[in-house]
C-alpha cells in the first residue's frame, strides 16, 4: 500500500468509530475531521491509473455524504437496525457495536436493514444453499467477464471511446447510440463483476447467507421512463445518502412531506449531489448530465399526468416500446458530453481484456470491421 492510500483507511476507521461510539452530543465533531482529510486527499493519484484514482476520488467524496448521512442527519444507532434486531444497539459491548458498524457501511443498499428500499431493489435469492447459490454466482460471473471483454474489444475495434476519436457528442446518430450501448454494458459488467465476487466470497467464507445478496441491478423490461431507469433498474448504492439529504434539505425548507415542492426538492438534491460524486477535476459536464436528469423527469411526469387526464391508466407493450425508444434516445442526447469527459480523463481505456472477442475477430475475414476510426 502506498502512503498516499493510508487517508483512505483512516477515513473508513474515522467512519467506523462515528457509528460505533454511544450517542454523544459532540459525534458531529468527527465529520469535520472526515471531510478535512477527504478534502485533502481528493486530488492526489495515489495509483497514477487514471480509472483507479477516479474510483477512489469517487469513493472520497461518497464517504462526506455517507458521514453526514450517518454522523448529522441520522441518530443512526436509534433509527437503523437490521431485520430481527429489537434490542438497542447503543446498549450492546463496544466489540458487537464495531461489527455492526462495519456491516452498516458494508451495506449500502441496506439490504436486511430496517432502511432496505425494498421496492427498489430485485427480489432476493430465495431457497438456495450456499453451494447452489455460489455455483449460480459463478455462472454469472462468467457472463459477465464475457460482456466486459466484448465490450472491451468493440471499444477497440470501434475506436468509440478513444482520445483521438471525434467526440461523442459529434457523431453521427447510430454511433452515438451504439456508443451508449456500449457504455452501458461495459459499466454494468465491471460493476457486477465486483458485487458477484463479494458475494460469492462473503457467502463462502459464511459471513453472510444467499438471501443478503440481490442482483445489483434491477428489470431492464421496467426502463421505459427516464424515473425508472434511475430509481429501478440503475444500481442502488447511492440511494441512502442522496434520499436522507434531500428529505433534510425538503424539512429544513419546511416543505410539507409528500407535497410536489418536498419531491422537488429532494429530486435536484439527488442528482445534484450525484454529479457532485462523479465530478472529475475542472469538468463540469457530469454535472450538467445529471441535473438534465432531475429536469427531464419533471418533462416525463407532467407528460404522464397529461395522458392519464387523456384517459391513457394502463400500459399496453406499444407504451412500453414507445418509452425503451424515449430512453434510448435521451442518453443518446444526454450523455455524450459526459462521456467525453471521462475519455479526456483516460477513464475508459481498454482495461479489460481476457482476448476471447478479440481471438473470434481475427478469425474474421480481413476485410470485415466495425471501425469508424
Amino acid at each position: 500500500m502506498r502512503l498516499s492510500l493510508i487517508p483512505h483507511v483512516l477515513i473508513f476507521f474515522l467512519l467506523i468509530l462515528s457509528l460505533a461510539m454511544k450517542p454523544s452530543p459532540y459525534r458531529w465533531l468527527i465529520w469535520p475531521v472526515i471531510t478535512s482529510c477527504v478534502f485533502a486527499q481528493l486530488y492526489n493519484n495515489p495509483t497514477n491509473d487514471p480509472r483507479v484514482d477516479a474510483l477512489l476520488r469517487t469513493a472520497l467524496l461518497a464517504y462526506t455524504f455517507v458521514a453526514s448521512d450517518y454522523i448529522i442527519l441520522t441518530d443512526v444507532q436509534h433509527e437503523l437496525h437490521q431485520d430481527g434486531w429489537h434490542e438497542p444497539i447503543s446498549s450492546a459491548p463496544m466489540s458487537v457495536r464495531i461489527q455492526w458498524a462495519i456491516e452498516l457501511l458494508c451495506n449500502p443498499r441496506g439490504v436486511g436493514w430496517s432502511h432496505e428500499p425494498k421496492s427498489a431493489l430485485p427480489p432476493r435469492p430465495q431457497h438456495l444453499t450456499r453451494s447452489r447459490f455460489i455455483m449460480s454466482q459463478l455462472s454469472w460471473l462468467a457472463l459477465y467477464i464475457l460482456a466486459a471483454d466484448i465490450g472491451n474489444t468493440l471499444t477497440v475495434h470501434t475506436c468509440v471511446f478513444t482520445k483521438h476519436s471525434v467526440p461523442m457528442a459529434l457523431q453521427p446518430w447510430h454511433w452515438r447510440v451504439f456508443g451508449v450501448v456500449l457504455f452501458t454494458m461495459c459499466s454494468v459488467s465491471y460493476i457486477s463483476m465486483i458485487h458477484i465476487t463479494l458475494s460469492i466470497i462473503s457467502v463462502g467464507l459464511g459471513i453472510s447467507d444467499p438471501q443478503s445478496w440481490p442482483y445489483m441491478f434491477g428489470k431492464w423490461t421496467e426502463t421505459y421512463t427516464v424515473r425508472n431507469f434511475w430509481s429501478r433498474t440503475w444500481h442502488q448504492i447511492l440511494r441512502r445518502f442522496l434520499y436522507s439529504h434531500g428529505k433534510h434539505l425538503a424539512r429544513c425548507l419546511h416543505l410539507p412531506t409528500g407535497s410536489k415542492g418536498s419531491a422537488l426538492v429532494q429530486l435536484f438534491t439527488a442528482f445534484i449531489i450525484s454529479g457532485i460524486i462523479h465530478i472529475h477535476p475542472a469538468e463540469t459536464r457530469p454535472m450538467y448530465f445529471f441535473i438534465a436528469q432531475a429536469f427531464v423527469i419533471i418533462f416525463e411526469e407532467i407528460i404522464i399526468t397529461v395522458a392519464k387526464r387523456a384517459g391513457y391508466t394502463s400500459l399496453s407493450k406499444l407504451h412500453k416500446a414507445m418509452g425503451y425508444s424515449w430512453v434510448l434516445c435521451w442518453f443518446t442526447l444526454s450523455i455524450p458530453g459526459f462521456l467525453d469527459a471521462m475519455i479526456e480523463s483516460g477513464l475508459v481505456d481498454s482495461p479489460f481484456d481476457i482476448g476471447i472477442a478479440s481471438s473470434i475477430l481475427r478469425l474474421l475475414p480481413k476485410h470485415t470491421t466495425f471501425s469508424h476510426c
